[in-house]
């Protein structure tokens, strides 16, 4: 009989090391003094293993502070007017070509208004992409050998608090100008689909609908992300307006007579611009 408890108990000690879901001692099995306090001393260990677990996937990651140097965050920086560089001179030689593209198409009457609408709209998006886009790898490179003078005292934590107190036209101008020149040159290509494809066609309604609701769904998901990267901003729209501010803004306090004349120039472009286009094209109706 005692051999047939002794085999019980060392059962019941082996489930205790790797069972941790046994939780209780049956009252049929007898344990001596050393063998109760090593059962319980298990369930104990595992019941605070298991608090531990749940208490740390409970508690939220601390966030931990990048602690750059001076010439680190100059660097980044550096990097950024760079990188961004890039595929703004991609832009300005894919915009320069569409832009004098259907150039024969405005010399002569169209066959119906929308299709010459769309030839001005296309020949706007397409102008606008180069002049941003322009703006941008110049804007770019005046930046970066500004950064290379190393006359900072580069005391920010991160590379964007340095650009957004030391640099900020050159951060502002040069983000907005990439987003909208990539946006208008997406609305040149729009364009210059449904007059190349003749997607203004009753009979072609269904495939003017699918590359619509593509292009639709591409400018509309690249939007929202851009919105939700800007930071200084709360969506593209308020920072089209924050950088008209800044423009201005600069124009005035700096009295440059060129920054002056620019603001001048880009106010009648707008005006005369907007009544060549409510002005009635010549079709052939």
């Amino acid at each position: 009989m005692r051999g047939h408890q002794v085999i019980q108990a060392a059962s019941l000690v082996w489930l205790s090391f790797f069972s941790p879901t046994w939780s209780f001692a049956p009252r049929s099995i007898v344990l001596s003094p050393c063998q109760q306090r090593h059962y319980y001393r298990r369930q104990i260990s595992n019941e605070r293993t298991r608090k531990n677990q749940s208490q740390r996937l409970r508690q939220p990651d601390t966030p931990t502070t990048l602690h750059l140097s001076a010439a680190e965050v100059e660097s980044a920086a550096l990097g950024f007017f760079n990188g961004i560089r890039t595929p703004s001179a991609l832009l300005v030689g894919t915009s320069l070509t569409a832009f004098f593209t259907l150039v024969k198409e405005t010399k002569k009457p169209q066959p119906n208004r929308m299709r010459a609408r769309l030839i001005a709209l296309y020949h706007v998006l397409a102008l606008v992409s180069l002049l941003l886009s322009l703006n941008v790898v110049i804007t770019a490179t005046a930046a970066g050998a500004v950064l290379l003078l190393d006359d900072f005292n580069a005391e920010a934590v991160t590379p964007y608090v340095f650009m957004k107190n030391h640099m900020f036209y050159e951060l502002l101008t040069t983000r907005w100008s990439f987003y909208v020149s990539l946006l208008s040159f997406l609305g040149a290509v729009t364009t210059r689909a449904l007059i190349e494809f003749d997607l203004l066609e009753r009979k072609r309604r269904k495939q003017a609908a699918v590359f619509l609701f593509s292009m639709g769904a591409l400018v509309s998901h690249l939007i929202s992300f851009i919105n939700s990267t800007l930071y200084s901003s709360p969506n593209l729209a308020a920072m089209t307006v924050q950088v008209f501010k800044v423009v201005f803004v600069r124009a005035v306090r700096s009295r440059n007579p060129l920054d002056l004349l620019s603001v001048i120039l880009l106010f009648l472009a707008a005006s005369v611009g907007a009544s060549m286009w409510w002005r009635d094209p010549e079709t052939q109706d």
